[in-house]
């Protein structure tokens, strides 16, 4: 754990004029312990939670998972316990992954082998003895144990992102519990001709409201809206522009190539995106600015937000508040409509 230190410039609170109509203003959170986090992998709002998962620089890939309480009057931030720790210190999961819930509940699957968990007394995890990926599913093609971005549909049915083992597609997928099957419903390939699922990578979004899907592409300017059948309801691409494919093969790939969408959060009206459209290279963290797009849930842009900030992660509080993450501290960005 290490001391957060807010400098004077940080003590400051960043504002900017989103077209005459909208005023951000973005302030650091205090906290009396920050984790020493390497990176943030998700945070999602459940219910009345907010939970985060991240990496420790010196944690050797350990997944943490756990509760965060932002107080948007004081704007102070507090830490809860973490999920699956056991009494030696040691996690129950190595890579946990929060599932959200249509009744507002939660589950984690374990996301090298997709076994199933619910949260019982003193926030350990107790094994639901499901799975929703296994060697004894019928599935259409073999897939890697690998899942990620999952959501619960129903009682029996999630939806997650799976992958051909050896570097091949990545799809939507729909995994049935109770009869042990696995359908593919889109194969997720932003160019038909690289399918390849490294150079595909990105978020997936479902909303139990509307039951609509959304999936924003890193390393593309592309942001697709789809329905569970795999059929498409639109497609935006929100600037020229796209991989490189010289260097599909370059083990640091990612940072020879502009990263677009990084992070996808949904209230029950909107789905956020976050757009960065710059390399990893020209990134300036102390300086730098992101930028918002704000889509309803037939896919259709509403509004695009200039966050005068660079940000990694975020998850909407409300339609007026945004928890967010920069890569060093946790932000509250408060958007004041006028």
């Amino acid at each position: 754990m290490k001391h957060l230190l807010i400098t004077s410039l940080l003590l400051l609170s960043y504002s900017a004029a989103m077209a005459g109509s909208i005023q951000v203003s973005v302030t650091p959170l205090k906290a009396d312990s920050l984790p020493d986090i390497s990176h943030v992998i998700d945070m999602k709002a459940t219910g009345e939670k907010i939970i985060i998962t991240y990496e420790l620089k010196k944690g050797y890939g350990q997944r943490i998972m756990r509760e965060i309480y932002p107080d948007t009057t004081t704007n102070i931030l507090s830490f809860g316990k973490e999920y699956g720790k056991r009494d030696n210190g040691y996690y129950q999961l190595y890579m946990p992954y929060l599932i959200d819930s249509p009744d507002g509940n939660f589950q984690v699957v374990s996301q090298d082998d997709g076994e199933l968990f619910t949260v019982g007394t003193d926030y350990k995890l107790e094994s639901t003895g499901r799975f929703l990926i296994g060697t004894n599913f019928n599935i259409p093609f073999p897939i890697s144990l690998y899942l990620k971005d999952a959501q619960q549909l129903s009682t029996d049915r999630y939806m997650f992102i799976a992958r051909e083992p050896n570097g091949g597609r990545q799809s939507v997928f729909i995994s049935d519990t109770g009869s042990i099957a696995i359908s593919e419903i889109r194969p997720i390939i932003a160019d038909a001709n690289y399918p390849a699922w490294m150079i595909n990578t990105g978020e997936l979004a479902y909303s139990d409201r509307t039951g609509i899907c959304a999936y924003a592409y890193r390393l593309y300017p592309k942001v697709e809206f789809f329905k569970p059948s795999g059929e498409t309801i639109t497609i935006h691409t929100v600037a020229e522009g796209g991989f490189d494919h010289q260097t599909m093969d370059y083990a640091d790939m990612e940072e020879h190539n502009t990263l677009y969408f990084t992070d996808l959060t949904q209230t029950p009206d909107y789905t956020y995106a976050l757009y960065l459209g710059k390399k990893w290279s020209d990134i300036n963290h102390d300086a730098g600015s992101s930028r918002i797009y704000k889509f309803n849930h037939l896919g259709e842009i509403v509004g695009t937000i200039e966050i005068p900030v660079t940000l990694h992660n975020i998850v909407v509080l409300d339609d007026g508040q945004i928890l967010a993450w920069n890569g060093e501290n946790f932000l509250l960005i408060r958007l004041d409509i006028r």
